[in-house]
């Protein structure tokens, strides 16, 4: 799941409208009260150590606690998606509102139309030269005994 933004600013700002939106909603999701109270008090751990590494002073002890405090959210985050949000209760329109992609439009990558080819030119001792080329820029077999 590519949803969650690697930043550290990007990710407090967007587990902030997670949460806000989860709390607002959370009922009509039909998402129980105890696994959003887990995750506020997850966010609670977050945001205290976020604060403290936010400071001008902080150390490295406030930046370990703080990537800690990510990881271990993040990872519940993660479950907790995987787990509730992807219920009949919960509309397209609501993942999208948390910044959750749906499942059917998620981007696949397309085939692709042509292929890399090669060619090792060992002429030379101790030397080993590779071209590359794609099928589509292939040189016609004429133009390539020209230049021979």
């Amino acid at each position: 799941m590519s949803t969650i933004p690697k930043s550290d600013r990007g990710f407090y700002e967007w587990q902030k409208t997670f949460m806000d939106y989860l709390e607002a909603h959370g009922t009509a999701m039909k998402i129980p009260p105890e696994a959003i109270n887990a995750l506020k008090a997850k966010q609670a751990v977050l945001e205290a150590a976020y604060a403290e590494a936010e400071k001008p002073n902080h150390g490295r002890l406030d930046i370990a606690a703080k990537n800690d405090a990510r990881s271990i959210y993040e990872h519940e985050i993660r479950a907790f998606i995987k787990g509730y949000l992807y219920n009949p209760a919960v509309s397209d329109g609501d993942r999208r509102n948390m910044g959750i992609p749906d499942h059917k439009s998620a981007s696949h990558s397309q085939t692709p139309g042509t292929y890399p080819e090669a060619r090792i030119d060992s002429s030379t001792i101790r030397r080993l030269v590779i071209y590359f080329w794609d099928t589509r820029a292939r040189p016609s077999p004429t133009a390539s005994t020209a230049r021979n």
